[in-house]
C-alpha cells in the first residue's frame, strides 16, 4: 500500500466520520422537533378550548418543516450508506 493509498483511505475514513457526527447532529434536532410537536399536539387535543386558526395553520406548517427534514434525514442515510465503506454490505433505504 502506498502513501498516497493510506492518505486516501485516511481522507475518506475523516470524511465518513463528519458525515455520521452531522447525521447524528440533524437526527437529535429532529428528535426534539418531534418531541415538541407531540408535546404540543397533546395539550391542544386535551383543551376544551376550540383550536384558533393560527394553531391550525401552524401546526400545519410545522408538519411540513418535520416531514421535509425527515426526507432529508433519509436522503443524508443513503447518501451514507452509499459510500465506498458501507457499500458491500447495505442497498440503501427504500
Amino acid at each position: 500500500m502506498t502513501t498516497n493509498d493510506t492518505n486516501t483511505r485516511s481522507e475518506a475514513k475523516q470524511e465518513l466520520n463528519s458525515s455520521i457526527i452531522q447525521l447524528v447532529d440533524d437526527f437529535a434536532e429532529f428528535q426534539s422537533m418531534n418531541s415538541f410537536l407531540i408535546q404540543a399536539m397533546t395539550s391542544v387535543m386535551s383543551s376544551h378550548e376550540p383550536v384558533g386558526e393560527d394553531i391550525k395553520q401552524g401546526a400545519k406548517i410545522f408538519a411540513l418543516t418535520l416531514q421535509n427534514k425527515s426526507n432529508k434525514l433519509k436522503s443524508a442515510l443513503n447518501r451514507l450508506i452509499k459510500t465506498d465503506h458501507c457499500q458491500a454490505n447495505n442497498k440503501g433505504l427504500q
